[in-house]
């Protein structure tokens, strides 16, 4: 966690609350920016840490698929034809990224669930988050004005 004295920002993990809104961020850069005046509830929450965990894991599955079918076709051709296309072998990258898509959007964990105006985002914390450091932090956001539902805490415990 990191934050000033002065209490104009406070982050944890890639989530950043500023006096002017929330930013989930990746490598410093920023993947999605919430307003202030925008929220309506902010909520930690522990489960599915996808926006749309059903989409996901179905996408997965389709490139999964699209992957098995390139590579069927690429040995059919290269025992059938003789003919190999490099093309067809890299298809096989397809499936390690399919199968990343199924384990992200199976993956349970710590998010805050932030309702905006009909609307709600994840912002998904990361693997293991210190308890300790996730009070401190929730304190420091609401010196910034941000009220934070963490009665989960309690129960993890």
């Amino acid at each position: 966690m990191e934050n000033s004295s002065q209490a104009y920002a406070v982050r944890f993990h890639d989530v950043e609350f500023r006096p002017e809104g929330v930013t989930l961020l990746s490598y410093q850069s920023k993947l999605l920016f919430l307003a202030k005046q925008d929220i309506r509830q902010i909520t930690l929450k522990q489960g599915f840490q996808s926006e749309r965990p059903i989409a996901e894991v179905g996408f997965g599955f389709v490139i999964i698929g699209l992957g098995l079918y390139f590579f069927a076709n690429f040995v059919l051709q290269a025992f059938m034809r003789g003919i190999i296309y490099l093309g067809q072998l890299l298809s096989l990258f397809l499936l390690p990224i399919g199968g990343w898509f199924i384990l992200d959007g199976l993956r349970k964990r710590l998010y805050f669930e932030v309702v905006l105006d009909g609307d709600q985002r994840k912002l998904p914390l990361g693997k293991n988050p210190d308890k300790h450091e996730l009070r401190n932090f929730v304190s420091v956001a609401s010196q910034l004005g941000y009220v934070i539902d963490t009665s989960l805490l309690d129960q993890i415990d």
